[in-house]
Order: C-alpha cells, then sequence, then structure tokens
C-alpha cells in the first residue's frame, strides 16, 4: 500500500486555525444559555434577591394576618351589640337592671360588675334613654375588653344606636 502524503501548497502560507474565541477565561467553556457555572457575586445577588422575596412574603402574611384578626373582632362585636338590641326590644324597655355585661369566647355572658371576669374578652354596655313619650333611645357598646387600662376601656369598639317604641310594635 502507498503512503499517502498530505500536499501542501507552497505558494500559500499556512494559517493556524484555532478555535472561536467566546470571550470566556481559559476552561470555561460556554453552553446553550451561557457560561457553564456561576461566580460568588451571581450566587450572593440570587440569594439576596430570593430573602428580600421571603422577606416581603413574610410582611405580607402578618399584615393579613392582623387584618383578619381586626376583621373577626369587628364582626363578633357587632354580632354581640345586635343581639342586646334584640334581646331589650324584646323586653318592656323599663327593667334597667345592668347595664354591662362581660362576655367570654363563646359568646356566654361571665358577669355584669364594673371589671371584668378573668376570661372575659368583650364587654358589652348599653343604655336606655327617654327621649319623649314612649319613644327611647337604645345605645350599645360593645369592644375587647382592655385590662391594662382604666376600667369601662375598650379595644376594637362597635357602637349601635336605634330610636323605637316602648311597648308591643
Amino acid at each position: 500500500m502507498a503512503k499517502s502524503h498530505r500536499h501542501v501548497r507552497k505558494d500559500v502560507p499556512h494559517v493556524r486555525k484555532d478555535p472561536p474565541h467566546d470571550g470566556f477565561p481559559e476552561g470555561r467553556r460556554a453552553g446553550p444559555l451561557g457560561p457553564a457555572g456561576t461566580t460568588l457575586i451571581e450566587v450572593l445577588v440570587a440569594t439576596l434577591v430570593l430573602i428580600s422575596g421571603v422577606l416581603g412574603m413574610v410582611q405580607l402574611l402578618l399584615t393579613a394576618a392582623a387584618a383578619n384578626a381586626a376583621s373577626r373582632d369587628t364582626t363578633i362585636t357587632a354580632t354581640l351589640a345586635a343581639q342586646k338590641v334584640e334581646q331589650l326590644l324584646s323586653s318592656d324597655l323599663s327593667d334597667a337592671s345592668a347595664f354591662v355585661d362581660h362576655i367570654d369566647r363563646w359568646g356566654h355572658v361571665l358577669g355584669t360588675g364594673e371589671s371584668p371576669p378573668r376570661d372575659a374578652l368583650y364587654t358589652r354596655r348599653w343604655s336606655i334613654e327617654p327621649l319623649s313619650g314612649d319613644v327611647v333611645s337604645i345605645h350599645v357598646r360593645v369592644g375587647r375588653t382592655d385590662r391594662s387600662s382604666a376600667p369601662g376601656t375598650m379595644l376594637a369598639e362597635t357602637r349601635l344606636t336605634m330610636i323605637t317604641r316602648r311597648g308591643p310594635s
């Protein structure tokens, strides 16, 4: 068999073709989406972005939980006020034996004194004022019991006023 020799033309200078330079340091190769591997700066920036996103979500959840608790208190105090108005309307509106009661988390009356019992969460106060003849004004205030302030202080207070006639309607 004959040996094949490459024929090199002497009139054309020999040019060595290097692989194309992709702009990355020696040893780093470009993949289909960019350089293979990441630098420490890129990792730190990505971590910082992730942490700021997580902290934003935590703040959002805490704000939503606080708003939910405030809405729950408003709903409960409005319901307790409406219940007291209904109870007073079903009476003859002349019995003014108790103007305050303290209510637990289940809606049960725990006491009627000025200072709330230990398990009381809500305080409900009401008054019946005669306006003219048989017309009366019913005022009901309900709020979260505040043990840290002066007696009679309520948090998240709801007020309900109704003007009606005494006796059966």
